[in-house]
């Protein structure tokens, strides 16, 4: 009998999905104390939702080190409630408080997927601040290396 060995070269690469699932925000905090967000479970999916159109819906993580020089993408699932009022919708991306990309994102009259890409430079980051304004649902935020 011969048994064959397949050997496969797995590299270590980055990647985070948070799903909401369970109530879990997967290491996702609220940037302000007294913000209102929370995750919600509607019609089967969880989500972090924020209630108050007038605030801004901002939440930060801390990672153990993005690599310098390395760009990465960062994608999410969003909905505007509702779709055309409030405002503009935003997604900002910052890196140690430094804004590191930005997007204005499309109404919508349900959920959307949306992708973008930040690079980071050339000193070492680790914590990673969203910040959508004018977007008071988000859901399977997830960033990964390029």
């Amino acid at each position: 009998m011969t048994t064959q060995l397949n050997e496969k070269l797995v590299l270590a690469t980055f990647y985070d999905l948070t799903t909401f699932d369970n109530f879990d925000w997967g290491g996702w905090s609220s940037f302000n104390p007294d913000d209102s967000s929370a995750i919600v479970l509607q019609d089967g999916r969880f989500y972090l939702d924020h209630p108050d159109q007038g605030q801004i819906l901002q939440i930060k993580k801390t990672f153990e080190s993005f690599e310098q020089h390395t760009e990465y993408e960062v994608s999410f699932s969003f909905v505007r409630t509702p779709p055309g009022t409030g405002n503009v919708p935003v997604a900002l991306i910052k890196l140690e408080g430094q804004l590191t990309g930005w997007e204005f994102l499309p109404s919508t009259e349900g959920w959307v997927n949306y992708t973008t890409k930040f690079e980071v430079d050339d000193t070492p980051r680790s914590k990673l601040e969203l910040w959508f304004d004018g977007v008071t649902k988000v859901d399977d935020i997830r960033i990964r290396k390029l």
